[in-house]
């Protein structure tokens, strides 16, 4: 909920340090303090041991699927 000090306020039930700081940087009121999309796609709740661990084997694959070079098709 934000509040009238335009901050945001957490709720209690969300326990994860990183999901809260993520969430409080990607909707910091002043856009010029904010974090943009790339910054936030580095943030350690995405690039953490444990948010790693949590990746499954088949989205693992895809994504390594993603990463290889694009074979070029024949005309």
């Amino acid at each position: 909920m934000i509040t009238q000090l335009n901050r945001i306020e957490i709720p209690s039930e969300i326990k994860d340090n990183l999901l809260c700081d993520i969430l409080t940087k990607l909707l910091e009121f002043d856009p010029n303090k904010r974090i943009t999309a790339a910054e936030a796609l580095q943030h350690p709740y995405f690039t953490s041991p444990e948010a790693n661990a949590d990746i499954s084997k088949e989205q693992q694959d895809l994504a390594s699927l993603a990463e290889e070079p694009k074979i070029k098709q024949r005309k």
